[in-house]
């Protein structure tokens, strides 16, 4: 019988999900885009493993494929999170239009 405040299942209760939708789909796209590998985007991330980022990209690509919304390979690819996250920032600075 399960105590009050956890989930029958889940040792140490509910877990909250580490990664929200919106950031679900920015990883995946991320990823099928080619832009870096799983091993970059847990590296950027910090609290995340592989495994989970794995889990969520074949989650979210028939998602994707489904809507026609695979995206093309990216010209560029990152080998660390330092470059994918400083490729980031400078573009946050970049002024729009």
């Amino acid at each position: 019988m399960p105590t009050a405040g956890r989930a029958a299942g889940r040792p140490g209760g509910v877990f909250p999900q580490k990664i929200g939708d919106k950031e679900r789909v920015i990883l995946a796209v991320l990823y099928l885009r080619k832009l870096c590998t799983l091993d970059v985007l847990a590296d950027a991330l910090g609290d995340v493993s592989r495994s989970l980022i794995g889990n969520v990209i074949r989650e979210i690509r028939p998602l994707l494929v489904e809507g026609g919304l695979l995206p093309p390979p990216a010209t560029t690819r990152y080998r660390t999170a330092a470059d994918l996250l400083a490729a980031a920032h400078s573009e946050d600075d970049t002024p729009t239009g």
